[in-house]
């Protein structure tokens, strides 16, 4: 017998719904009519986009930034026809 595909579906309720109670009905209904059995779940914690507050560059990152702006201003320079 060949192997069999896993599929990976992420579900999230609606307001209102006792999650847990149709979860359960939902892979009893899987597995009874459609032959489909869970062989994992995990729960997944809620997204919250990064705090750039928070962020802080590590030094090399920090360097390159402002090397970056330096030739950004040289760059400038140089075609408003200037000298440094």
């Amino acid at each position: 017998m060949r192997e069999q595909p896993t599929f990976l579906l992420r579900l999230r309720p609606v307001p209102g719904v006792d999650a847990v109670k149709a979860l359960r009905a939902a892979l009893k209904k899987l597995l009874r009519q459609f032959g489909l059995r869970a062989v994992s779940i995990e729960i997944e914690p809620p997204y919250a986009p990064p705090d750039p507050a928070q962020h802080q560059p590590t030094k090399a990152v920090a360097e390159q930034q402002r090397t970056i702006r330096s030739l950004s201003r040289e760059l400038r320079e140089l075609r408003r026809g200037g000298a440094r």
